[in-house]
């Protein structure tokens, strides 16, 4: 069958497909975290535009001949802080946009496909790092960076005057001497106390 709206069978097939981009997640410092620990520091943030060699490459691929035998990169950028050898993981961190080359491999297609090892790397660019915390990364880094020293900062300050008056500072107080007061006479949730004297004797006919 043919006609103008008929294409041909390889035509249809043919599909444009968008770039794998792969991140590899740092301290602020810039210098994978891995390679600092095995005293061949491999710094991305002075290589941006560069091509990187792996300074101590494993010859058993892939397998992990030492702490740091590849370059690590994750497809999924939610899974960027995992396996970085950043513990704990203090913020703020970087995170890069790399492209692998040469030859590459994994541990094993079938449970890690978003992860990818290589001995050789090109750093694009830096990106946004709060891309790593997930689609609200924004949000949890107003949590993170704002809010919470700013709570703990009122909580501390409110602890000293609290002990000082023998009771038990905000956020808490209000928690615990509400479970603690006796209730009102007359509300739904007072109960009269069961009697314990005893029922008279009943009267002879």
């Amino acid at each position: 069958m043919s006609g103008p709206g008929r294409q041909h069978p390889f035509v249809e097939d043919r599909m444009d497909r968008k770039p794998i981009t792969w991140y590899i997640a740092t301290p602020a410092d810039g210098i994978i975290e891995m390679s600092r620990q095995a005293g061949t520091p491999v710094n991305l943030a002075t290589a941006v535009g560069d091509v990187v060699r792996h300074p101590s490459p494993c010859r058993n691929k892939w397998y992990d001949e030492s702490s740091f035998s590849y370059f690590r990169m994750v497809k999924r950028v939610g899974e960027a802080l995992e396996d970085t050898g950043i513990w704990p993981i203090t913020w703020p961190v970087r995170l890069w946009n790399v492209e692998p080359l040469g030859e590459t491999g994994n541990w094993s297609p079938r449970h890690y496909p978003y992860r990818l090892l290589a001995h050789q790397i090109r750093v694009l660019e830096e990106v946004d790092a709060h891309m790593a915390l997930g689609p609200c990364g924004r949000d949890v880094l107003t949590v993170v960076q704002q809010e919470i020293p700013e709570r703990a900062a009122r909580w501390a300050a409110a602890r000293p005057a609290a002990a000082a008056g023998g009771r038990t500072p905000s956020p808490w107080r209000s928690r615990t001497t509400a479970a603690s007061r006796p209730p009102r006479p007359g509300s739904s949730t007072s109960h009269a106390a069961p009697s314990t004297r005893p029922s008279p004797a009943p009267t002879p006919a």
